[in-house]
């Protein structure tokens, strides 16, 4: 700036003048040249663009963290105020609005006046970038700083002229940003009057400022229509305005330009406008002064070119344009303006004492002021702006600054001014705060630690590490109960939670499932993602933090080396993404989430990503992970937790795994030469038989593609190779100990290391290695109870049993080096969890040979008492350490045991050795928990005398065993066959059994809010209480007339029960004294259901009358009735809230109730056809169920009414539901006989409970979750131990889980196959019950399933998607012939020729049609004459000539295959139509039917020539035996009556003498088919039969003749036991047997001799 109107220098050197630690956002460079004045441009952000992204996110930081401070900081100064609001141009938007938000909030609540606030404010409105602030922000101040002035305005003038000022200022940026929202009546006028009213001010500063706000309010627009406006002003200015509000283009003529046409617009104006012009012109002429215009209110009313000039004046000072500043003020039309000339001198004078500004700069705004009081003959025509420039001078002369201070004393000397001249000027000179001359908020903020610097560090080596070359993206499924074919990418699940406000989402997955690896990859992402100040992802490996219950994030952040200031200050300001690794290897049984205090009030905000293995988890595994909300009661709070289960590899995935393998260049160096191609391993994996089912696991799939080279070139026929988990485990240690032995041999060693490296080779390198890793593993299971991570220190650890595996011993490191063991800094650990694992279940078993290849037996065919002396040290982990917990090591040694059948004799005499060596005990527990789960049966095994306490015995089959004096305390028997097993004088202290007794004659059931009690509702007899602890009846509450359909006890008064029944009346007891305390009457139908409200004051009952009525619990007395339903009320429910009621009707309506006034609230509508019969609501306040008539369950989300999941799998009516405690579950009953436990998020089955044999009507959840009671209409309340894990043996696993449907044995006998409800097929090993090879998944059911005659093809039919009968191959399962298609409807009976020629098959579009195999063309079969009635049943002649078929006429035709003509009809007695067999000498035919009579017909005369009498209900399955070599033959019959028959006739016999010498029986579901082994042909062969049941299971049965001719028939094997069978058990002088248990074992058939 020069004097006068030149050229000004531009002397301004930004770089010197940007504070260097204060950066800003960027902004686009000005188009103007002289933008190098701005005291904050272009060139600083230029000068932030340059600092690395580093630099630049710690500046950022620092001031985040500086207006962090200002804002948290009670008392805001003027030093804080002047440096926080330096930030302003510089934050981002967020930050900028939290100090725009506080600074208003602090002046609005301001007792007194502060200016440097009010300053501050207005500096910081000024400086907004674009975007930053809003209108309403504007008018939102301007509404305060209004308010401010109408309480102050006649105090002193201070005040007032601040507040006018800063009035001005907003106005003028209301007007630049087009405010146009400000009210008129409750701003504008307002406003406008109290400027008006200032122009009677003696203070001419206030006046001015008065004027200039008046001005800039003109252009702020209130919200009149542009019509009202017209009106209003008759006035409307041209383009001249828009050119002066877009004076932000910085352009100085287009200003100029604009200006001009402003005035000659203005002339040109309305009459008025003119009138007006003209008279402020003759002022300025005739040099009236600048008081005598402000007091004649000239500077008011219209909008004046003067301020339009200003507005430009100062908009080039805040662009540093200071040189058109210059020109304007020489050049602008409106100069002689008064008002113009005392605004300019006043901006001068704000340069010249702003320290922002060079002091070239400051004095030159003094030269320009005596420039234009000397020698402009315009600005000297006006003595009052004379006045005001001597003024500005004055206090310029108290300048600090030394050259300002100079040149204005001297200036004033010069002018020989009296003080008498000058107006007093009492405001500062300012146009913003003076710079501060200390930084305290900085100073603070600077002993805040900065992290990012370490988080980046922190980013590359993590993404340096994280890269990984092979990666496959798992698929998931929502729960390990979801259906194996509804999957997901796991990867898009997880960004949904990590979006959503969910906190905790749970990964299951077995062993090797890929669960570490996507934890890596999902790391690897989230870190290539991150954005400075975004939440921080940590992988956490949880078994390497000491205690992770107690601040596991803190202790992570120490291990990676953050400080401890670092670590606080993330804590308090740092969002996390928590990927939580190894919860099951940690050894947690404790919520994380909930003891780690994440997302609390001044704790560690996080989400959390956690895994664990599912063989881990029991059943109630969700209160482990599952966060709590801070209100678990808010209906409108989100579900916090979310669980995935990873899914096996598909087909797909593997090859797509492979070919990456393949290509990898690390797979290249390993193999060099000898590298397959894809297609090569695909190959080989499809030859070996299984090993496609084993690589569905990721991990044994990369060890499977290192290994399967080399079992290549050993194996030259491939097709015959077994290989097992265990096998390739053993076959990757081998080959990575070998691998890395030549790469030692390769490498540069020192002297005594080569020396040692030749001593171990010779030693043979690998078994060293195999021995050094299995005494590491022992190690690590002993000394760290099997915590994987070893954290060793030389110096403080070289003397521990550490440092034999970590020392610097040259043969320690070259074991160590040689090792599949990861290092991280002083952690070292093994390649994967399953790898420590394998070698400590060498420890337990190593093989001498690995070739053996044997399948478990049945202890029937092994002698228990064998002398084999246990070959294992009596001091290693079989014999000192429970190996219940580690399911992965007992998985290892299961395969030990299928291939090595030493292995298995080894265990079997450990368990005869516990019987006489007390030391033994815990091997023997071990032992025969390992053969449970290997599948080796226990049937009529000698275990007398066995100490086994603790062994995990589910699943076990133990029919006729003998347990005679065996400790067995604490032993689990969940599922098992316990069938005659003799328990005498055992020792069950603690046994479980995984069930409970059942109550007799109940309808309905509640528990207590203590879950002491128990309260069943009885038929025709009250209501009874039992003490859960005992199961013992207290006693009987009488007066409920007929059946009692509801019961609920009080929540807060575990005595009080109310009940509702068929008598329409609803009656409240006390269950302790056997007290009726009310009975409510008013339903005029019967009561359906009954509860009570969360506080226990309110009773609500629904009843057929289609109301619910709402009781006081305190006096009985009816408060309302809600009325609108217009069907029978069959459920309702309160909220956990209690704020409203939820009921549910038959006519498929759901409605909710305000539960206070009884007011009506939404309806949720349901599909009219599917009727509600019950209703729950979830503890969380998430969900209403109801269960439907159709058997569906309906989820709702209770706030919204939205339709959840929709739980599918009752075949039956729904009659029951009830959350769980922790609304995780839902359990329901069913009239299909059958309890359902239901996973609430998944929306899927868990399991079916299978007991009652007719409708189940009622359930309840015991209080702490871990029991259900359910009621039936078979007299009985079954209790439920939802506790029991599920820890399945092999052969339960992979059985059906439908009821069965077929069963047939192969020619040879040495398979069997089955069909099932679950539209499986699949075979057996017929005499060990081992899973076969063959297996079928199909759309729908198969009803019929046969071997052919040659035992090369499986037939299937009865499909419902398929009218055909198939042929498949028996070994590989490909289709042989699928063209038999000529049945309208599925086929329901099958039968095949001896000579495997002909097939006959019957359907359900009454059918019957003859095939001839032989035939290779398509065909649709000999359809024969059957006057149109449905037959159910055929069989074929044993020579294959003639063939039976039986239907719904109650006739049974015997028909000649040839002819295909009837030969002989038998008119039955009524239901001939179920079932029908051939005798093996084809003159005898069985038939079953309707009736419980086995009828024998010779197929010649019309009438039976014998019958069979014996079962009580219909017979649904007949089959002959073989005919022995002495003649004798045998008949099994299964009958709807739950037995199955054996019938005999010796060979002297007739024909007719069949006698019943055993049975099956005592079972809780039908037989539905039978078939007898082929392989019975003599003395010597054991008679075998094979059953099919409802309860899913397949049944292999062995009759024994006793001493005395008598017979008994003992299970072989069972492919499931879906619950505890006990029929015959004895436990006479059992100790410890708690009475719980003896009634239980009771009911379940044992023998009741106690």
């Amino acid at each position: 700036m020069v004097s006068g109107c030149e050229e000004p220098e531009k002397t301004v050197d930004v770089a010197e003048e940007l504070p260097r630690d204060l950066p800003t956002d960027t902004n686009e460079e000005s188009p103007n040249d002289n933008t190098q004045d701005a005291p904050i441009d272009s060139a600083a952000l230029e000068w932030l663009k340059a600092q690395d992204q580093i630099e630049q996110g710690r500046i950022k930081w620092l001031i985040s963290k500086m207006v962090e401070c200002f804002i948290e900081d009670g008392v805001k100064d003027s030093t804080a105020v002047a440096e926080v609001v330096l930030l302003g141009p510089i934050l981002d938007r967020e930050y900028y609005r939290k100090l725009l938000s506080c600074f208003i909030s602090e002046f609005d609540q301001a007792a007194m006046l502060d200016v440097d606030l009010l300053q501050g404010l207005v500096q910081l409105v000024q400086c907004a970038s674009p975007g930053y602030i809003v209108a309403d922000d504007l008018v939102k101040i301007l509404g305060i700083l209004r308010i401010r002035l109408e309480g102050i305005h006649k105090q002193a003038a201070e005040h007032p002229y601040h507040l006018t000022l800063a009035i001005s200022r907003v106005l003028d940026v209301m007007a630049d940003h087009g405010v146009e929202e400000l009210d008129r009546i409750l701003e504008h006028e307002p406003l406008s009057k109290i400027l008006a009213s200032l122009k009677g001010s003696s203070d001419p500063y206030l006046m001015y400022q008065a004027s200039h706000a008046f001005q800039a309010l003109q252009y702020v627009p209130n919200d009149e229509s542009a019509l009202q406006a017209l009106l209003r002003y008759s006035l409307e200015f041209a383009d001249g305005l828009s050119k002066v509000s877009a004076i932000k283009g910085f352009n100085l003529p287009m200003v100029l330009e604009g200006l001009e046409k402003l005035k000659e617009t203005a002339t040109e104006s309305y009459e008025v406008a003119v009138s007006v012009y003209e008279g402020v012109s003759a002022l300025l002429e005739s040099g009236e002064s600048v008081l005598e215009i402000l007091g004649g209110g000239t500077g008011y009313g219209h909008k004046r070119l003067w301020y339009y000039a200003l507005c430009a004046a100062r908009m080039f000072v805040e662009e540093g344009q200071l040189s058109e500043l210059n020109q304007l003020i020489c050049q602008a039309p409106c100069r002689r303006d008064s008002l113009f000339q005392w605004g300019i001198c006043q901006l001068l004078g704000e340069i010249a004492t702003d320290s922002i500004w060079t002091t070239t700069t400051r004095q030159q705004s003094v030269d320009l002021l005596e420039e234009l009081y000397k020698n402009d003959t315009d600005w000297g025509r006006d003595e009052c702006i004379q006045g005001w420039m001597v003024s500005i001078v004055k206090q310029l002369s108290d300048s600090p600054d030394q050259v300002v201070q100079t040149k204005a004393l001297t200036l004033l000397q010069g002018l020989n001014l009296d003080q008498a001249s000058m107006l007093q000027h009492p405001y500062p000179l300012r146009n913003r705060l003076p710079m501060p001359t200390s930084s305290t908020i900085l100073a603070k903020v600077q002993d805040i630690p900065y992290v990012e610097y370490d988080l980046h560090q922190v980013q590359k080596q993590r993404l340096e590490e994280g890269r990984q070359t092979v990666y496959i993206p798992p698929q998931a499924k929502a729960s390990l109960q979801a259906r194996d074919d509804d999957l997901f990418p796991l990867m898009e699940k997880v960004q949904d939670f990590l979006a959503s406000e969910r906190q905790v989402m749970l990964i299951l997955g077995d062993s090797g499932s890929g669960k570490s690896v996507f934890n890596r990859h999902l790391e690897y992402d989230l870190w290539t993602d991150y954005k400075m100040g975004g939440a921080i992802p940590l992988l956490i490996n949880l078994p390497a933090i000491d205690r992770p219950e107690e601040n596991m994030i803190g202790k992570h952040l120490r291990m990676i080396n953050f400080s401890e200031a670092q670590v606080q200050e993330m804590k308090q300001h740092r969002q996390f993404i928590l990927i939580c690794d190894g919860y099951d290897e940690s050894l947690q049984t404790v919520n994380l989430h909930k003891t780690n205090l994440l997302n609390q009030p001044g704790q560690w905000t996080a989400k959390m990503v956690i895994c664990c293995r599912s063989q881990y988890l029991g059943l109630s595994y969700h209160n482990r992970f599952k966060p709590q909300p801070l209100d678990r009661y808010n209906s409108n709070s989100v579900e916090l937790f979310q669980e995935a289960a990873i899914a096996p590899f598909s087909k797909d995935q593997v090859k797509g795994y492979i070919e990456q393998f393949s290509q990898n260049p690390k797979t290249k160096q390993l193999f060099g030469d000898r590298l397959w191609s894809s297609e090569q391993y695909l190959e080989k994996l499809v030859e070996i038989p299984n090993l496609m089912d084993l690589v569905k696991n990721p991990f044994l799939l990369a060890l499977t593609l290192k290994a399967l080279p080399s079992l290549a070139d050993s194996n030259n026929d491939l097709s015959s190779v077994k290989i097992t988990r265990v096998g390739l485990y053993d076959k990757f240690a081998e080959q990575w100990l070998e691998i890395n032995m030549q790469r030692l041999n390769d490498s540069k060693l020192s002297s005594e290391e080569r020396d040692t490296l030749d001593l171990l080779v010779d030693d043979g390198f690998v078994p060293r290695g195999f021995s050094f890793l299995e005494r590491l593993a022992a190690c690590i299971f002993k000394e760290q109870d099997g915590n994987p991570i070893v954290q060793y220190s030389k110096l403080s650890e070289a003397d521990t049993w550490k440092d034999e595996f970590f020392s610097q011993d040259p043969m320690v490191k070259l074991l160590r080096d040689a090792s599949p063991l990861n290092r991280t800094g002083n952690q070292y650990r093994f390649i994967h969890r399953t790898v420590l694992e394998y070698f400590y279940s060498r420890v337990i078993y190593t093989p001498a040979k690995k070739n053996a290849d044997t399948t478990p037996q049945d202890l029937a065919s092994t002698s228990i008492t064998s002398s084999l002396l246990p070959a294992f040290d009596a001091d290693g982990p079989l014999f000192k350490k429970s190996l219940r917990k580690e399911p992965s090591v007992i998985q290892f040694l299961c395969d030990r045991v299928q291939q090595n059948t030493d292995f298995k004799e080894q265990l079997l005499a450990v368990l005869e050795l516990s019987k006489t060596d007390s030391t033994a005990t815990q091997a023997a527990a071990n032992a025969i928990t390992i053969l449970i789960k290997s599948g080796v049966l226990f049937n009529s095994a000698d275990l007398r005398g066995v100490r086994i306490p603790e062994a995990d015995l589910s699943d076990g089959q133990f029919d006729y065993a003998q347990f005679n004096g065996a400790n067995l305390r604490g032993a689990n028997f969940t599922r098992s066959w316990l069938r005659c097993a003799d328990f005498s004088n055992a020792q069950m202290d603690d046994v479980r059994f995984g069930e409970l007794p059942y109550l007799s004659h109940a309808y309905s059931c509640a528990f207590s809010s203590d879950g002491s009690l128990l309260a069943v509702g009885l038929f025709n007899d009250g209501i009874a209480i039992y003490d859960v602890k005992t199961w013992t009846k207290l006693h009987s509450l009488e007066g409920q007339e007929q059946f009692v359909l509801g019961l609920s006890y009080s929540p807060n008064n575990s005595q009080q029960v109310v009940s509702g029944g068929s008598d329409g009346t609803v009656r409240l007891w006390d269950s302790v004294k056997n007290e009726l305390l009310f009975s409510m009457d008013g339903h005029s139908g019967y009561v359906t259901a009954v509860a009570f409200s969360p506080n226990g004051e309110n009773i609500a009952s629904a009843s057929s009358d289609k109301t619910i009525r709402v009781w006081s619990s305190l006096n009985g007395q009816l408060l309302f009735t809600l009325e609108g339903h217009t069907a029978t009320v069959t459920g309702l429910a309160y909220s956990p809230t209690g704020q409203y009621v939820v009921s549910g009707c038959s006519e498929g309506t759901t409605r909710l109730w305000d539960a206070k006034t009884g007011v009506a609230g939404a309806i949720w509508c349901n599909n009219p056809a599917a009727p509600i019969l019950c209703l729950a609501h979830s503890s969380d306040g998430q969900w209403v169920a109801s269960g439907h008539k159709d058997g569906a369950i309906l989820l709702r989300n209770a706030r919204t009414g939205e339709i959840g999941a929709t739980l599918i799998g009752h075949s039956s009516r729904v009659r029951g539901i009830a959350f769980s405690p922790s609304s995780q579950w839902i359990v329901s009953a069913s009239r299909d006989h059958t309890v359902r436990l239901w996973d609430v998020l998944a929306g899927t089955l868990v399991s079916v409970l299978n007991g009652h044999t007719a409708d189940v009507t009622a359930l309840t959840f015991s209080p702490d979750g871990f029991q259900v009671a359910s009621a039936s209409e078979d007299n009985t309340v079954r209790l439920w131990d939802m506790s029991s894990g599920d820890n399945s043996s092999d052969m339960q696993r992979h059985s059906h889980t439908g009821y069965i449907t077929g069963v047939a044995y192969s020619p040879d006998g040495l398979s069997i196959v089955s069909s099932s409800d679950d539209r499986t097929v699949r075979t057996w090993d017929a005499s060990t019950g081992a899973v076969g090879s063959f297996f079928l998944r199909l759309t729908s059911p198969t009803q019929v399933v046969a071997y052919f005659p040659t035992g090369e093809q499986i037939i299937t039919a009865g499909n419902d998607d398929n009218n055909n009968f198939t042929l498949w191959n028996s070994q590989t399962g490909a289709t042989t012939r699928d063209i038999f298609s000529g049945h309208a409807e599925p086929v329901r009976s099958l039968a095949v020729s001896s000579c495997g020629r002909w097939i006959i098959t019957a359907s359900s579009d009454k059918t019957v049609r003859l095939w001839d195999i032989s035939l290779s063309t398509t065909q649709q079969g000999y359809n024969l004459a059957n006057n149109n009635v449905e037959v159910t049943a055929v069989a074929f002649s044993p020579s294959g000539a003639k063939f039976v078929t039986a239907g719904t006429d109650d006739k049974v035709h015997l028909w000649d295959v040839q002819t295909r003509q009837v030969v002989a009809t038998l008119q039955g007695r009524g239901g001939l139509n179920a079932t029908v067999a051939f005798s093996p000498n084809g003159e005898q035919i069985a038939i079953g039917g309707a009736t419980e009579t086995l009828y024998l017909w010779d197929g010649k005369s019309t009438q039976p020539e014998g019958e069979l009498h014996g079962h009580n209900d219909k017979i649904l399955c007949i089959t002959y035996s073989p005919i022995c070599s002495s003649g004798e033959q045998w008949i099994a019959s299964g009958s709807s009556d739950r037995t199955v028959r054996l019938w005999r006739r010796k060979a002297s016999d007739e024909s007719t003498k069949w006698t019943c010498v055993a049975a099956v029986k005592d079972f809780s579901v039908s037989f539905r088919c039978v078939a007898w082994s082929p392989s019975f042909v003599g003395a010597g062969t054991p008679l075998e039969f094979v059953t099919g049941c409802q309860d899913h299971s397949v049944r292999v049965w062995r009759v024994e003749e006793e001493v005395g001719g008598s017979f008994r028939v003992c299970l072989v094997w069972s492919s499931s036991v879906t619950q505890l069978v006990a029929v015959g058990l004895t436990t006479k002088g059992a100790i410890g047997l708690s009475n719980m248990n003896r009634h239980l074992l009771v009911q379940r058939g044992a023998i009741d001799n106690f």
